[in-house]
């Protein structure tokens, strides 16, 4: 990710290591279009994390009902969680 912000490519990719699940009140609900159109509630929590010591990337884990929690990590700062052209589809 490092190397490919350098030529100014945002990047992203699940968290393998996420460490301990987040607080549930963390977590708020979105709307979020699926490519089939259809419109779902899901819930999604974000803060900055530095990874390798060497990049700041977003940190977006979503909730599911179950209570398991999946991370992705970003270096794109410009879109949005689940407006178009967003992370989430």
């Amino acid at each position: 990710m490092l190397r490919m912000w350098k030529k100014r490519i945002a990047c992203m990719s699940y968290r393998k290591y996420p460490g301990e699940d987040w607080q549930e009140w963390k977590f708020h609900e979105q709307k979020v279009s699926l490519v089939s159109g259809h419109i779902v509630e899901m819930k999604f929590a974000e803060r900055g994390t530095f990874i390798g010591g060497k990049l700041w990337v977003r940190e977006i884990p979503k909730l599911t009902e179950s209570g398991h929690q999946t991370a992705i990590i970003s270096s794109d700062y410009t879109r949005g969680l689940t407006s178009h052209g967003s992370f989430i589809k």
